[in-house]
């Protein structure tokens, strides 16, 4: 055997142990980044899935944030070729664009670690509820349980909107809020990075 041949063997071997470590090391960053299934929903989540997708589909992608309530509107306006978030398919958005269903959710509510104000999601009515700007819980689920609250002759809850989910969940962390509603794999996401000072209430 010549000294090439079992340099370039060991030399080989060596690679393939380095791509298979790289390979493990970034497999394991990725499930940490996400904290486990539920953080396919966050924002490092829907990236992950894009590219894939690309990857796929042999596309070269350039990304660029927007806000959640701009979005479907830059697809409209071809500022944007595809968007991806946590959307809820309802037929009002499926009038202005054409959505494909990658992650099954609901509705989740996050409060502070113990439940100090005794939220209960279920009789929630006089409440200060964060929640972010476009999503189906400002525009939809709140509004609507807030009529109901009005009707049963109980105060309105208070929501106080922000352009970002980040926002909320810092809002709810500095007591701004009593809770705050969102996606269920969104909120999974923001108690389980702030797991000493925030729980889930309620059912999805």
């Amino acid at each position: 055997r010549s000294h090439l041949a079992v340099t370039t063997q060991r030399y080989s071997s060596i690679a393939a142990w380095c791509f298979a470590l790289l390979v493990g090391s970034g497999l394991l960053a990725t499930w940490i980044n996400i904290g486990g299934l539920g953080g396919l929903d966050s924002r490092y989540g829907v990236l992950l899935i894009l590219k894939a997708v690309a990857a796929k589909l042999g596309l070269k992608l350039t990304f660029q944030n927007g806000g959640f309530d701009s979005l479907i509107g830059g697809v409209t306006s071809n500022k944007y070729p595809l968007a991806i978030s946590s959307f809820t398919i309802n037929e009002k958005r499926m009038q202005q664009v054409s959505m494909v269903q990658y992650f099954n959710a609901g509705t989740s509510w996050a409060t502070a670690k113990g439940n100090p104000k005794k939220v209960d999601v279920d009789k929630a009515c006089g409440l200060t509820i964060g929640v972010q700007k476009g999503t189906v819980q400002a525009d939809d689920d709140l509004p609507a349980r807030n009529k109901k609250c009005v009707a049963e002759g109980k105060k309105a809850n208070q929501l106080v909107v922000e352009a970002e989910q980040s926002k909320v969940t810092a809002d709810l962390i500095a007591g701004k809020v009593d809770a705050f509603a969102a996606d269920s794999p969104i909120t999974a996401w923001a108690v389980a990075k702030n797991e000493d000072k925030l729980e889930k209430v309620g059912s999805v």
